[in-house]
């Protein structure tokens, strides 16, 4: 298949890309580790986008890309261009793919009595000149719920084609170094470092507080990450200088160019195994979506194995004509049945709970079947609407 074309032989979206990528911090190595690898990072995902077909590249304009590195990748500037190149570029369509590329430190900062952090702790990453001093005032870091709360901005505004790919960690403490691996995280500030007019305003918009950037139900972006928010993403220390999570990305980024059919699930499943505790991750509603397009895969019979949740999520909404209230049958492939209703539906999801309360409860072994060509899989079970009542 041709890369600009989706699994529907459509014409893919436009794509338009802010890039940031940080070795040197300005306030020194006292309070960052320099980088030798996250600028590279940044570069070695741009020559992605903007590589030509025939290189397994998505041939992406210079025009529709922002690259910020080191002392360019300042607090201002992320959030600057965040807004100017991406939430109000006009030329930006609805439906464009958008992606955020962030290498560098990130980390957990103590922010006690802020009802967004969870357990006086939040996730951020570094700008470039945090905690230094600019106009008398310290630089703070970027929270995860600015992030969040940004993304559901531009998801509004363009679409929720969006993808977030983080090369960095937030475990919140200086890991000790290999002979040939470098950590992404700095040590954890003593004290609270998030900008307080931030918090003042997205607390004035209550709506910080409804969305992570880690959440597994997000339904502004995809976000790709090189580990867990409580994990460590390592760079190589020897040359060239990379991080482990962004050279592997890239090289099955060109793979699945050339395939033509990969989603953002399968590419993090088909990443080989690091040999240090880095485990990436894939995260959102989205994640079965075909890259960087809002298309799912056409797929043949199959089956999948159940597993035991308190919900499950049916990946049609009220663009297919579900209501809030729908009652749905599962059935799984040893022909037993759980009815389960819809509480939660968008354009493209409903969220599925059982009527009973507690877990759903399912015997082991067992697997649900999908058949016949559908660009509506869902996950983990075949679903059949048993009655309709209006929400």
């Amino acid at each position: 298949m041709h890369p600009t074309q989706s699994s529907g032989g459509t014409e893919a979206p436009a794509t338009f890309a802010l890039i940031i990528g940080i070795d040197k911090y300005k306030a020194g190595s006292s309070q960052f580790s320099r980088l030798k690898g996250a600028v590279n990072d940044a570069e070695l995902f741009q020559k992605f986008l903007t590589d030509p077909h025939n290189d397994d590249g998505l041939e992406v304009p210079s025009s529709h890309i922002v690259f910020l590195a080191n002392e360019k990748a300042t607090f201002s500037a992320i959030l600057s261009n965040f807004r100017s190149h991406l939430l109000n570029n006009p030329n930006i369509p609805r439906g464009a793919a958008i992606i955020f590329f962030f290498a560098g430190h990130g980390s957990r900062v103590h922010d006690d009595g802020n009802r967004m952090a969870k357990d006086g702790k939040v996730e951020v990453i570094c700008p470039v000149d945090e905690r230094t001093n600019v106009g008398g005032n310290k630089v703070p870091a970027i929270p995860d719920y600015v992030l969040a709360h940004l993304f559901k901005q531009l998801s509004d505004e363009k679409g929720n084609n969006i993808t977030v790919i983080l090369d960095t960690c937030h475990s919140g403490g200086m890991a000790r170094d290999s002979e040939n691996l470098r950590v992404r995280s700095p040590p954890t500030p003593s004290a609270n470092i998030v900008d307080e007019e931030l918090n003042t305003a997205l607390e004035k918009a209550n709506s910080a507080c409804d969305y992570s950037v880690w959440s597994p139900l997000s339904t502004s972006h995809t976000l790709l990450a090189a580990c867990g928010p409580q994990s460590m993403a390592f760079e190589t220390s020897s040359r060239p200088h990379n991080g482990l999570f962004t050279t592997a990305l890239v090289n099955a980024l060109r793979h699945a160019v050339r395939q033509g059919t990969t989603t953002y699930n399968d590419l993090i499943e088909r990443l080989p195994a690091f040999t240090v505790a880095q485990t990436p991750l894939c995260i959102g509603i989205h994640k079965d979506r075909l890259l960087f397009t809002t298309n799912h895969p056409v797929r043949g019979i199959r089956t999948l194995p159940l597993t035991e949740k308190e919900v499950l999520i049916l990946k049609i909404g009220s663009d297919d004509d579900v209501d809030e209230g729908n009652t749905f049958i599962v059935t799984a492939s040893t022909g037993r049945e759980s009815t389960f209703t819809a509480p939660m539906v968008t354009p493209d999801r409903s969220i599925l709970a059982s009527p009973t309360p507690g877990p759903f409860d399912v015997l082991k072994e067992s697997h649900a079947v999908i058949e016949g060509d559908t660009n509506m899989p869902v996950e983990p079970v075949r679903l059949t609407q048993k009655s309709t009542s209006q929400a």
